[in-house]
C-alpha cells in the first residue's frame, strides 16, 4: 500500500516546488482555522481568525514530518440551530479527506491518514 507521505519527499536541491495540499472548509459557524504548511510539531502551521466560508487554502509541502492537518474552530450557535460544515483536504490533486461536522459550538482537527483507505 503506498503511503501520501512517499509524495512528500525532501528535494534541497530547491528544483522540487512540493507537493499541492489544498485545505477547504464550506459551511457556516466557523471562527476560526488552523492548518498546517510542513511541520506542525516545529510551528509550521498558520491562524487564520474571522473566517468566511467558502475558505480554500493551497500550500506546497516537503521533507520529513510534514502533516497535512486542519483545524476547526466553530463559534457558538446562541441557541439557534447547529451550525454545519464540510471540511476536505487533498493531496496532490487527491481527495485524502472529508468531513462533514453538525456542532452548537466545537473544536476538531483533521489529519490525514498516512495510508489511503486504511
Amino acid at each position: 500500500m503506498a503511503s501520501w507521505f512517499s509524495r512528500f519527499r525532501r528535494d534541497d536541491s530547491g528544483g522540487d516546488p512540493g507537493t499541492p495540499v489544498v485545505y477547504e472548509v464550506v459551511g457556516a459557524g466557523v471562527s476560526e482555522l488552523t492548518y498546517s504548511y510542513g511541520d506542525p510539531a516545529k510551528g509550521e502551521e498558520t491562524r487564520v481568525v474571522d473566517v468566511r466560508t467558502p475558505w480554500r487554502e493551497e500550500v506546497s509541502m516537503s521533507g520529513l514530518g510534514v502533516l497535512p492537518m486542519l483545524t476547526v474552530t466553530w463559534a457558538p450557535s446562541d441557541g439557534g440551530p447547529p451550525h454545519t460544515a464540510e471540511v476536505r483536504i487533498s493531496v496532490a490533486g487527491e481527495p485524502a479527506l472529508r468531513a462533514t461536522v453538525v456542532a452548537e459550538s466545537s473544536s476538531a482537527s483533521f489529519v490525514v491518514h498516512p495510508f489511503p483507505g486504511a
